[in-house]
């Protein structure tokens, strides 16, 4: 399923790069957005999406500690997984909305191509989350990006 996804962000990524370029029909040309504009918004995105994780974080730590410690409920830890790659998946949605900066396209398609990923390496191996390896390749390439809140997941 994410691997349909990443073509549909690629895909509209790429829509988005190519009617960036073009004019409307009356004339008028779309403006494209800076990298300056992408960061400080992507950041935003990236950043709740970060507080997000964080309130279902504490949600699970909050029914862990009312819980006995010896009770493990693989059913709570799947409802996290999808509830963070379910974050990301909306991340990348809406980073795909800003547009792209000219010239950035391959790197910012390639980030969020990178996000899916994870979501699904996260979904088919919750140990790949826990252990910070399914986002890790798109952590460090947001990070080196410019978009630094991204890089906290």
């Amino acid at each position: 399923m994410y691997n349909k996804l990443a073509l549909v962000a690629l895909a509209l990524a790429a829509i988005t790069a190519f009617s960036v370029g073009c004019g409307s029909s009356d004339g008028e040309t779309t403006a494209a957005i800076t990298k300056a504009q992408f960061l400080k918004e992507g950041n935003a995105i990236c950043w709740e999406t970060v507080k997000t994780q964080d309130a279902a974080f504490q949600q699970v730590l909050k029914e862990g500690m009312e819980e006995e410690a010896t009770k493990f409920d693989p059913q709570k830890q799947k409802a996290f997984i999808q509830e963070v790659a379910g974050s990301v998946d909306n991340m990348v949605d809406e980073l795909t909305e800003l547009g792209t900066p000219a010239g950035d396209e391959a790197a910012v398609s390639r980030i969020l191509a990178q996000y899916e990923d994870g979501a699904s390496k996260a979904e088919a191996n919750p140990e790949a989350f826990l252990s910070g390896e399914a986002f890790k390749e798109a952590n460090a390439a947001a990070k080196a990006y410019g978009l630094e809140k991204c890089g906290q997941m």
